[in-house]
């Protein structure tokens, strides 16, 4: 093997080495440690490992109760044998999201030596981790416009909630598909801000679908300017409460209504508050998949520069949208 391919060949491996026992693990953590939602997402095990079934996931949904047959009884009395259909199952597609890794060759010629070489490989790995921490950052709060790209909350907690599908099923047909949308229009933060968020959260709470678990939101996520507006009623009230979740720390709020930590994040829609139960979400991704990087090989048949590819594949989904709610076209007073 000559000189250019072993110095490649060490190269290959340093990289791949890396990412592996390094980068990867790096990706979703950096994203938490920016993003309140992947934090709370992380935090109650939401990011679950799960082999899809072939090009998507399924998941059981209930949209009756079965109670054709419950009866009080007396002497004698038998029970019906009523059958009825109550659950149909939610299938969400396996998004794959990757990027490339492009290594010139006159780049490795010129970052000859270890200490230059473990630097330029740190250079590499790391744009690469935080390209794709962005990407999924940014993806969350606002869908992507590619028909291949993972659902983002505003898509799933929708201000139209009886239009469209989700997880192949037609919105308007099933109340459970339909999450709570609160109309601000019209209304001032100072009057209306808490009876608007007392009445979303009664009203998440009060649907009596879906399988066990949490019967209200546990996380509200909004704007950073809507965030102020809170705090600033809440100081007028001298009613401030705040929240040592981990979330807290991370410098995007640290406030609580009714025991539900508020948190504010840079890519939320303006105008609007999420108020999320993350019982009734998930990030499933493919354990064959979960950025796994490709052979390095040249970047055409006749180059000395070369590639790799990081591929991952997940998505977000929820399962039962009517246990969440946002409010939007609210006008902060902050600016």
């Amino acid at each position: 093997m000559g000189k250019i391919a072993q110095r490649q060949e060490v190269i290959d491996n340093l990289l791949t080495d890396t990412w592996y026992t390094r980068i990867r693990g790096d990706i979703i953590d950096g994203v938490s440690k920016i993003r309140p939602f992947w934090d709370m997402m992380i935090e109650s095990g939401k990011l679950k490992k799960k082999a899809p079934d072939g090009t998507h996931w399924e998941y059981n949904f209930r949209y009756a109760r079965n109670r054709q047959n419950v009866k009080y009884i007396g002497r004698g009395d038998t029970f019906g044998l009523a059958e009825a259909e109550t659950r149909t199952v939610m299938k969400f597609e396996v998004r794959d999201i990757g990027t490339s890794m492009v290594r010139m060759w006159k780049d490795e010629k010129k970052n000859k030596g270890s200490a230059r070489i473990v630097s330029y490989v740190d250079e590499l790995l790391s744009d690469t981790e935080m390209g794709l921490s962005e990407a999924l950052s940014e993806d969350l709060l606002t869908q992507n416009a590619s028909p291949m790209s993972i659902n983002a909350l505003p898509t799933l907690i929708s201000t139209t909630p009886t239009v469209g599908t989700i997880g192949t099923l037609d919105r308007s047909e099933h109340k459970g598909l339909q999450n709570i949308a609160y109309d601000y229009t019209g209304k001032t933060p100072i009057t209306d801000l808490l009876k608007a968020f007392a009445t979303v959260v009664n009203k998440c709470t009060e649907f009596k679908g879906g399988r066990k678990g949490s019967s209200k939101p546990d996380i509200i996520l909004t704007t950073r300017k809507i965030y102020q507006d809170y705090k600033d009623i809440a100081n007028a009230l001298r009613q401030i409460v705040t929240n040592s979740a981990p979330a807290a720390n991370l410098g995007f709020g640290n406030l609580l209504y009714e025991d539900i930590p508020i948190f504010w994040d840079p890519d939320c829609p303006a105008g609007c508050v999420y108020f999320l139960n993350t019982d009734t979400l998930e990030f499933p991704y493919d354990p064959d998949y979960w950025f796994e990087m490709t052979e390095w090989k040249p970047v055409h048949g006749t180059s000395l520069d070369r590639t790799a590819q990081i591929i991952c594949s997940a998505n977000l989904i929820c399962t039962l949208p009517a246990k969440n709610a946002v409010i939007y076209n609210y006008t902060p007073n902050n600016t």
